[in-house]
């Protein structure tokens, strides 16, 4: 049986400090299984990381290169932003390993699917409709993402739910047969990038995908100061963060849009946000034009 990731974690750090690697490694390692079995995604992403880190940098301790450097690439799987260490806090040698590793990582880097990133959208099925009160109807992420203005306007002056209820089987009777799909989207961002507070249908990600869809390529990269990271050019601070970029075809965008392929970029920083998308024209007219093709149907 494995301990707790805190547990583990803190014997870990306490283990490097008093020169014990080898213990350090092994109590650290016992704390894996429990990390992986953590919610939500980031949470335990959260908790894999610092145990992987902790094992590569014990491991450099113990000089073995080939298991620090194993650490450092799962490390970066679920961290792939982290792009300095801070050379007071750690000894030269782990940051020269550490820096190898990344360098080698962001040049491998290219291409890859969303499921490898996220949990795989084609086989998520738990969903409900109608989660919201018919009163409070209009702020839900359908309606946010979905309405026009003349249905804004109308809404508003709706006073019951007999006549909410027609607005909204008339609202999705325009839109083609498509509510199943909608509804399991917001489901599914919701569930992968929300929590108590705040809907991830709404986070900049989520509205991406609840009106595109799963993107055909995802792009990952430590984030630089050409990505337009939030630090000022002549700051000192080491820029810590992770550009996210997904990329849609021609077949998966609105007619409207007469590109090969549309990007949206994300950029999550300490101090500035988590995914947030940057407002590139292309990106931007994309989402416009998939707001205004979901309402197919005269009223």
């Amino acid at each position: 049986m494995g301990i707790s990731p805190a547990d583990a974690l803190a014997q870990g750090r306490n283990k490097i400090a008093s020169g014990d690697c080898q213990g350090a490694i092994a109590v650290l390692q016992d704390g894996l299984p429990g990390a992986a079995a953590l919610t939500p995604d980031k949470t335990r992403a959260d908790a894999l990381g610092a145990l992987h880190f902790y094992s590569a940098l014990a491991s450099s301790n113990c000089n073995l290169t080939t298991k620090a450097k194993e650490e450092i690439r799962e490390f970066l799987r679920f961290h792939p932003g982290r792009s300095a260490l801070d050379a007071k806090k750690y000894p030269r040698e782990f940051i020269a390993l550490f820096d190898e590793v990344q360098r080698a990582a962001g040049d491998a880097a290219g291409p890859t699917a969303f499921s490898h990133h996220y949990p795989d959208y084609n086989g998520y099925r738990q969903f409900a409709k109608d989660r919201e009160p018919l009163v409070r109807w209009g702020a839900s992420p359908e309606f946010q993402l979905l309405a026009d203005n003349v249905e804004r306007g109308k809404w508003a002056t709706l006073q019951d739910d007999d006549a909410r209820a027609r607005f909204v089987e008339n609202f999705w009777s325009r839109r083609n047969g498509v509510r199943d799909e909608i509804t399991r989207r917001i489901a599914y961002t919701d569930h992968l990038w929300g929590d108590e507070y705040y809907r991830g249908s709404l986070s900049d990600r989520g509205k991406v995908f609840v009106l595109l869809g799963v993107p055909a390529r995802v792009y990952t990269k430590p984030l630089t100061r050409a990505d337009g990271a939030f630090i000022p050019s002549r700051s000192p601070i080491a820029i810590d963060g992770i550009l996210e970029r997904w990329v849609y075809f021609k077949d998966q965008l609105p007619a409207a849009i007469h590109t090969s392929s549309v990007e949206f970029r994300f950029i999550s920083q300490a101090g500035y946000g988590d995914h947030v998308m940057q407002k590139d024209f292309l990106a931007m007219k994309a989402l416009a034009e998939a707001r205004k093709t979901s309402s197919l149907q005269p009223e």
